[in-house]
């Protein structure tokens, strides 16, 4: 048995301000739409299903499954690259979602995830991300420094995370026992299956990977990729998501290169290390 502090209906209540309204859904075929509706007499169930799985550690197993739907985006609709998939999962185990991601965001944010992430994190995104970058970049060019900044991108980064290694990160950030089992039995055993029309693909396994169109998800991989900032020191960090910029500085041009090749070096060994693969025809200097 997990011990867990039970949630609270405030933390329901916030968590429902922040579901979607969408009337799309999963195979429950529960809208945010309906859930909110119903909200105002189905609250003392939630909490009791809630703070059951809380207790328990184990998510449900028919909250696992995610119903993909292929949408067009451009040009034949007879050429299966021209779709994108959409992954459709149970309104109710999203709400749960929240619940569990406003529980996380009660930590240290910067322990968990680092200030250098941009990427899902509120009062943060692209623009955030661009102007910290540059204001580093021209600092140092102000200071008559020469500066190198190299851009590393991922290959399938959120397919690839390891349940496993994340649940070592979240232990040793302080993250509770009860919580991260709960999490690693949350991204066990996931399914998926194609849906167009009335027609159903078989169910297949999900083996590595955040769950696609998830509430927790995002937040899952800013924390499994929280120790870049470690292992690029002294340099500066600027991440979007999976898109890292990493700004080496210094006087001397010779030095500059040295440092550039040992940290470039120590930031693909600590992705292998966690199951990622740098895209190296995207990884620009």
């Amino acid at each position: 048995m997990c011990v867990y502090e039970p949630f609270t209906l405030e933390e329901l209540n916030k968590a429902l301000t922040r579901l979607s309204s969408k009337k799309s859904s999963g195979v429950d075929l529960l809208s945010g739409y309906f859930i909110k509706s119903v909200s105002h007499t189905m609250k003392p169930l939630f909490l009791l299903l809630f703070n059951k799985i809380m207790k328990t550690g184990d998510y449900p197993k028919t909250w696992k499954v995610a119903k993909i739907t292929p949408v067009h985006k451009k040009g034949s609709v007879e050429v299966i690259s021209n779709y994108r998939p959409v992954s459709n999962l149970n309104t109710l185990a999203k709400l749960f979602e929240l619940c569990v991601l406003g529980r996380l965001e009660q930590m240290n944010m910067d322990d968990l995830m680092r200030s250098f992430q941009h990427g899902f994190r509120r009062g943060h995104g692209t623009d955030t991300a661009m102007s910290t970058l540059v204001s580093k970049i021209t600092g140092e060019l102000g200071s008559k420094k020469k500066v190198l900044c190299y851009s590393a991108d991922l290959t399938a980064a959120f397919d690839l995370l390891q349940k496993e290694v994340l649940a070592d990160i979240m232990i040793r950030k302080g993250v509770k026992p009860g919580l991260v089992k709960l999490v690693f039995n949350y991204l066990s055993d996931r399914q998926w299956f194609v849906q167009i029309g009335k027609h159903r693909s078989c169910v297949r396994q999900i083996g590595l990977g955040c769950v696609q169109g998830s509430i927790l998800g995002p937040f899952l991989f800013n924390v499994y990729t929280s120790e870049l900032e470690r292992i690029v020191t002294p340099w500066h960090v600027v991440s979007y998501a999976d898109d890292a910029y990493v700004t080496i500085v210094n006087e001397d041009l010779h030095a500059l290169t040295i440092d550039f090749e040992t940290t470039m070096s120590k930031h693909c060994e600590w992705l292998k290390g966690i199951g990622m693969v740098c895209n190296q025809q995207k990884t620009k200097w």
